[in-house]
């Protein structure tokens, strides 16, 4: 089982997560899936708004890990670590239902979740149970499928219906057939945690950050390995040039992929690189880092670094990202009472407080022009009060 001791990487704010087999807290990851597959007919509809502002917040399980949208049917999920249940959030009245996963072996403070916005099919990990929770949303019910050890993060490729859970103890990826739920294992690295997807060629990249490399895998499951920085962990790909970003936390640099050559070139970003988002219209790669009140912001055209938003947070760094393509729009989760938003065509900055404090994660609605923060608030014994706040969007 994953150990539960609380540490805190160098340069982070106080907050603690379990260490998987011993791993090194906080792993970084990819901050957002895409909803292409359902929302890019509607694009040209949708609605603008000239100011960001509240219009709730909805208290959820406690030390809540993961948070997710359907944008079809308007409803907000969140996956609730120490209680293992998922909470289901109407966007529009904000109701709130729960749907049970079942007890755990022990208490996880890890998890992901996935959408299936298509089939409103909500996939499920939480590290200390070895398996997939599939979750329909419209009846209730769940599904468990047999999982590789202790599995840390999910990917979706839509237009093949296969999911893939990446099992960071048993070193290998689950692949899991979303019409039938069979599975098959594909091993990779040494401790893998991340985990991007290139749907336009069925190409999955995976990060191994004990073995400081990435696993490449073909649709055919052939799987090549590509040398990275030293502990890769958050990955991001932009489909429309064929390159995958890995951001390498103990080397401060990116790993920067050509799809079909598989050639590499390293670019110096900043202490900690900790958590990606790929902006595919502009072409820009967006970095958060553990260590630095800033992000970095990179050209995928020139492969230029600039830093922006500097001051982001007084407390702590920046924490998760989430980017709007549509409206050029990049949003910070901060360790605070605040939200900001970061205009990708000028590099300007403005805020909205945040009632719920303490973004922990954060997605963006295109389609609605919202955006969704998960808040850890006060203290519940070992485990902090969770909310989700629902913001419209600027």
């Amino acid at each position: 089982m994953p150990s539960l001791a609380r540490t805190k990487i160098k340069g982070a704010s106080n907050r603690f997560v379990a260490r998987p087999g011993g791993a090194r807290a906080r792993l970084g990851r990819a901050c957002l899936g895409h909803y292409s597959v359902v929302i890019f007919i509607l694009f040209t509809a949708l609605p603008s708004a000239d100011a960001q502002k509240i219009l709730a917040t909805v208290p959820v399980g406690t030390y809540g890990q993961a948070i997710g949208f359907n944008p079809v049917t308007h409803q907000i999920f969140t996956l609730d670590e120490p209680t293992n249940e998922i909470t289901v959030i109407d966007g529009r009245t904000f109701e709130k239902t729960v749907i049970p996963l079942g007890p755990t072996p022990e208490k996880s403070l890890n998890g992901d979740i996935q959408i299936d916005p298509v089939r409103n099919r909500i996939y499920a990990v939480n590290v200390v149970n070895n398996n997939i929770a599939v979750i329909d949303v419209d009846t209730r019910s769940v599904r468990f499928v047999p999982a590789g050890t202790h599995p840390i993060a999910l990917a979706i490729n839509f237009k093949t219906n296969k999911i893939y859970a990446v099992n960071f103890d048993s070193n290998n990826v689950t692949v899991l057939d979303g019409a039938t739920l069979q599975t098959r294992t594909i091993a990779v690295g040494v401790r893998p945690s991340g985990i991007a997807i290139n749907s336009k060629n069925n190409t999955i990249y995976v990060t191994n950050c004990g073995s400081n490399n990435v696993s490449i895998i073909k649709g055919n499951n052939k799987v090549r390995t590509i040398p990275s920085g030293t502990y890769p962990n958050a990955v991001v790909v932009n489909r429309r040039t064929n390159r995958a970003y890995v951001a390498n936390l103990r080397a401060d640099t990116l790993t920067v992929i050509h799809g079909r050559s598989k050639h590499t070139r390293t670019l110096a970003v900043g202490r900690y690189p900790f958590c990606m988002v790929m902006n595919e219209r502009a072409n820009k790669i967006y970095l958060n880092h553990q260590a630095l009140t800033a992000l970095t912001v990179v050209d995928g055209r020139t492969n230029a670094v600039a830093h922006i938003g500097a001051g982001l947070t007084s407390v702590g760094a920046p924490d998760y990202l989430a980017v709007d393509e549509q409206r050029n729009k990049i949003y910070v989760g901060e360790w605070t009472t605040r939200v900001t938003i970061i205009d990708g065509a000028t590099n300007t900055q403005s805020s909205v407080p945040n009632p719920g404090n303490n973004t922990h994660k954060i997605v963006a609605n295109p389609l609605a022009n919202e955006f969704y923060t998960l808040n850890t608030a006060t203290m519940a014994g070992n485990y902090p009060d969770s909310s989700v706040s629902v913001f419209a969007g600027p």
